[in-house]
């Protein structure tokens, strides 16, 4: 480790008596045989060769190569390189050591780089500044970010690459509690990056407010999540904002939204990616694939990231599900197929792959095999409430509602507040005819989604719906109806509109609202809804309450 990670106050020769020394060190050479070597400028630190045992042989040989030359360099044996270019070596191997998690050996690297090069580039402190951070020394980080940040300017950086040193400066200073600086660094990285960068700066932002104004923090928070709507960081920290604030309801929603997210809202730094793509492993390229895929939402990246993983270890089952899911995103059924018949090869037991065997299926119009395969992995991952979504559905398009809603039932017993299982349940109700059950469960799902429109629906056709005039309450359906924005939704509002009339007995105003549904449906290219809306409008031509086939 570094022990004195103070950089020293630069000295240096004016040229010409830098190359009167050399000329009289050379003759002195010539005549007594005296091997003249350059003295190293005071502070620098000469690196030794680091231990490598716990990465894989592609890395050691890579690093290996790379610190043996740079040792070589060092002590100037052989042709002595000047001071810019084993300044420049220094770096090189610095990224090798920081992308390889070398942070100790990395720092010496930097360090040397910037003693030895005046006109060092604004990459080098940065990076610096990177392996500080990472090594815990926030302080002298921050220092190194600023410095950075000037010569990104005078040496014309990219505007991502003044965002990123401006965001992970704010990062370091809120480590060090300076809140403000804090603040500050992430406010003025809103006015650099792009808009697709703003999401992950107002997240920051949002944090910076946790402790001193949580409502702020969440107008800040709220922002991030209208372009990542699935981001557990955000979810999280609404959470704990909402908390703060006593709405223990907003609170309660965010953690359930946190348990089932999706990804992370985060920034893309230019640096880190040409430090990644440095190191050429297996792992590497899974990491690069996943960070793409979920990430990202590049699916062109990942899936070519995934086959280079494949490439260099073809025994990892995770890599070819992985792949398969991503050329399920990209619409490739064929290769998904192929990918995830791999993956049960390597994992006979891996529920996932079998239950994108069973999409898949699905897809191709085989309801039976789909069945099959999703009622194996429903066995194989119990407690996976995405495969018995997706096993619930499948038996639920097969008229087996019974069996479909034990299943969602499996998943709202394990996760009461769980959004989508409920909704499901209450489904499987109203197909059966259960009004009251369905009733109830929608009741429990509205309190917490109370702005879900699809709950909203099901919720005025289980109050609307029943043959049984006694069980049916156009009263409460209509109070529901009013939270429907019929600007937002107008299509949606005026099937449930018709709903209401046609419970209240008034078809006629119900046949109405119908066709103006169906306007809107045809207006808003909504194919979804036209089928059921259509069968709708015939029953309220005779005279008949809607059907409870909400599918």
């Amino acid at each position: 480790m570094v022990n004195d990670r103070r950089l020293p106050v630069r000295v240096y020769p004016k040229p010409f008596l830098c190359l009167a020394a050399l000329g009289l060190l050379g003759l002195l050479a010539l005549i007594t045989g005296y091997d003249s070597k350059p003295e190293m400028p005071s502070g620098v630190q000469l690196i030794e060769q680091p231990t490598l045992g716990n990465l894989d042989p592609a890395a050691q040989k890579t690093l290996t190569a790379l610190t043996q030359e740079l040792l070589q360099s060092q002590t100037f044996e052989g042709t002595p390189l000047t001071f810019p270019e084993l300044a420049k070596q220094y770096a090189n191997v610095g990224d090798a050591f920081q992308s390889y998690g070398i942070i100790d050996q990395a720092i010496i690297c930097y360090r040397n780089s910037i003693i030895l090069d005046e006109a060092a580039p604004a990459a080098w402190h940065y990076h610096l500044a990177q392996s500080l951070r990472k090594n815990g020394d926030f302080a002298f980080a921050v220092a190194q970010y600023k410095i950075a940040l000037k010569l990104l300017t005078e040496q014309k950086g990219t505007s991502q690459q003044k965002l990123a040193a401006l965001f992970h400066l704010g990062e370091c200073q809120l480590e060090l509690t300076l809140d403000e600086d804090a603040r500050f660094s992430f406010q003025t990285a809103l006015t650099v990056g792009s808009n697709i960068e703003d999401a992950a700066c107002h997240l920051a932002i949002g944090q910076t407010y946790l402790q001193s104004d949580p409502s702020e923090a969440i107008s800040h928070l709220l922002k991030a999540l209208e372009s990542s709507p699935r981001a557990t960081n955000v979810h999280y920290s609404l959470m704990m904002a909402y908390r703060k604030v006593k709405n223990m309801r907003q609170a309660k929603y965010h953690q359930q939204q946190f348990q089932k997210g999706e990804g992370v809202v985060a920034l893309t730094d230019p640096f880190q990616v040409r430090l990644e793509e440095m190191k050429y492993t297996a792992r590497s390229f899974r990491i690069r694939g996943d960070n793409n895929l979920f990430k990202h939402g590049n699916v062109t990246a990942a899936r070519d990231n995934y086959i280079k993983a494949i490439d260099l270890d073809p025994d990892d089952h995770s890599v070819h599900l992985n792949l398969g899911v991503a050329y399920l995103r990209l619409g490739d059924n064929d290769n998904a197929k192929q990918c995830f018949l791999k993956t049960l090869e390597l994992a006979p037991t891996n529920s996932l792959a079998l239950a994108n065997l069973g999409i898949i299926a699905q897809a191709a119009g085989n309801a039976d095999e789909a069945l099959e395969l999703l009622s194996q992995a429903a066995k194989l991952g119990p407690n996976n409430h995405i495969i018995l979504m997706k096993y619930g559905d499948a038996l639920f398009e097969k008229d087996l509602t019974e069996q479909a809603l034990q299943q969602f039932l499996l998943i709202i017993q394990r996760e009461p507040a769980n959004q989508e299982g409920l909704a499901s349940v209450a489904k499987c109700y109203l197909q059966i005819g259960q009004f009251s059950q369905a009733q109830t469960h929608l009741e429990s799902a509205l309190a917490i989604y109370e702005d879900d429109v699809p709950l909203q629906l099901m919720a005025i056709l289980a109050l609307s719906a029943p043959t049984d005039e006694s069980k049916r309450n156009p009263q409460q359906a209509r109070l529901l109806l009013e939270s429907i924005d019929s600007n937002s939704f107008p299509a949606e509002h005026a099937a449930a509109s018709a709903m209401v009339a046609a419970a209240a007995g008034d078809y006629d105003k119900a046949i109405v609202h119908q066709n103006q549904a169906i306007k809107q449906a045809t207006n808003q290219q909504r194919s979804d809804l036209l089928p059921q809306l259509q069968t709708n409008l015939m029953r309220y031509q005779q005279q008949m309450l809607v059907t409870a086939n909400q599918r």
